[in-house]
Formats: C-alpha cells, sequence, structure tokens
C-alpha cells in the first residue's frame, strides 16, 4: 500500500507547496477546510494526517480530535506558526498529536518529521498484526482445551463404568470378574462411540484415533456386526458401517 499523508490548511498556496513538496516521496492528499478533510478520511485510507492549527471553521487540535475517531490508527502533525500554545503541548502530552512544526518550514525537517511517523505507523501495525495472532493462538489453545475436556469426561464416564462392573465382594475371582468387565467396558465405549458416529465406521476410527481396519476387527470380535453383513455393509460413502441395532443391544449381549 502506498504511503499516503494528508495536509489540510485553508491556504491554498500553503497547500499547493506542500503537495510539491511531497511528491516524489509519498501519495499527498490536500483539503482547504476541515469538512474536507473529514470527508476524505471517511472514503481513505491515511497513513499521517497534518493539520495546521489556525483555520477559520476549528483549530487544528478540534479537528484532529474528530479525525481520530474516524482514523484512530493514523499519525496527526500540527504545522503552527506559535511555537509556545499550551494546547499544543498539552496535545503532545496525550499522545493526541505525534509532533509539530513551525512555519516556515524547511523541507529537510519537514521529510525527516513525516518519514518518522511513517514508521511509528508501521510499527503500530506489526504490533497489533502480532496481537491479532496472539489472540488466534489464544483461541485456537481454548478450543484445544475444551476438547481435551471432552475426552477426560469420555474417560471418567467409561472408568465409572468399570467400576461399576467390579464386584470385590467375590476375591476370588477378582481377576476373571476385572478381564470380564474390562471387555464389558471396552464394548460398551465401542458402542457409545458407534452411536455418536451414526453407524459409520470410519468416523468411529477417527473419533477413536484407531486404524478401520483395526476398529472393524474389535466390532467383530465383540460381535457387534451382524456376521451375513460383516464383510460388505457400508454407508452411502463407501465406508463400512456399523449394522448392528445399538438401540436393541442388550448387556446380555456382552
Amino acid at each position: 500500500m502506498q504511503a499516503t499523508c494528508l495536509y489540510v490548511d485553508d491556504d491554498t498556496t500553503q497547500l499547493s507547496l506542500m503537495a510539491k513538496t511531497l511528491c516524489h516521496e509519498y501519495r499527498v492528499l490536500t483539503a482547504s477546510s476541515p469538512e474536507r478533510a473529514l470527508s476524505i478520511l471517511e472514503e481513505t485510507d491515511v497513513h499521517v494526517v497534518m493539520v495546521d492549527y489556525m483555520m477559520p471553521e476549528m483549530t487544528g487540535i478540534d479537528l484532529i480530535e474528530k479525525a481520530r475517531k474516524l482514523c484512530p490508527e493514523s499519525i496527526y502533525l500540527v504545522i503552527s506558526a506559535y511555537s509556545d500554545r499550551e494546547y499544543i503541548l498539552d496535545a503532545l502530552k496525550r499522545g493526541h498529536v505525534y509532533d509539530y512544526m513551525l512555519k516556515p518550514w524547511r523541507r529537510s525537517e519537514l521529510v525527516k518529521v513525516i518519514e518518522e511517523a511513517f514508521g511509528v505507523y508501521h510499527e503500530r501495525q506489526m504490533k497489533a498484526e502480532r496481537l491479532r495472532s496472539l489472540e488466534e493462538e489464544r483461541d485456537a489453545l481454548a478450543a484445544k482445551a475444551n476438547e481435551l475436556d471432552q475426552v477426560k469426561s469420555e474417560k471418567d464416564k467409561l472408568s465409572m463404568a468399570l467400576q461399576g462392573y467390579i464386584t470385590p465382594e467375590d476375591p476370588e475371582e477378582d481377576g476373571r470378574v476385572l478381564l470380564e468387565n474390562i471387555e464389558r467396558a471396552k464394548k460398551l465405549s465401542l458402542k457409545e462411540t458407534l452411536k455418536k458416529a451414526e453407524g459409520n465406521i470410519s468416523e468411529a476410527a477417527r473419533m477413536l484415533d484407531l486404524p478401520v481396519s483395526t476398529l472393524y476387527y474389535r466390532l467383530k470380535k465383540y460381535g457387534l456386526l451382524q456376521p451375513k453383513h460383516a464383510e460388505h455393509a457400508s454407508g452411502s460413502n463407501g465406508h463400512p458401517t456399523y449394522v448392528d441395532q445399538i438401540a436393541g443391544a442388550t448387556e446380555g449381549s456382552a
């Protein structure tokens, strides 16, 4: 994007002189009134705005206050014939005005100040871009944390289901019961995942982070595929599909 500056002054001679002075380095826009300047700022991206302090309609500081509402990221300079005005110093302190120059100005000094102003503008843009990037990273991390919370919740449900199957009242059979109930819990986990995947094995494999062939084997192992369809069942996308009626399955089939 071409560096663009706007100069506002009710003196048309000054406008012409400024345009000729800076036309080789920058895109120079001029306005002979505050109203015209505000209109330009509404329609055009302006990086540096230079305003004369003493104008009939309003002061340069008043114009800057209005302009900052339209273009808060622009850099503002005041060009004044007065060096001891408290209003300019106050505006500098508040950060509304980056710098000011005295009339009559010298070309070398003017170009130097404007170059510095453009440097400040680009630095602010880079900081804003870094901030946006950090916010995007923060949002991505928050989404990942939410995903991990959901995984943990599923694990907790599985753990509770497993604990509900264990019967420590029979100490001699604890080992056998534990193994049986681990298998029950695995089968229960597969069935719940398949429900969420609406019977699509490929989607269920993705959710479980397993190869499709591995999940297909486990479904056959736990009897979750009807034998006569086990080799040919498929969904609309061509992938193997869970064919057992989940809602109709009973714990007795585990």
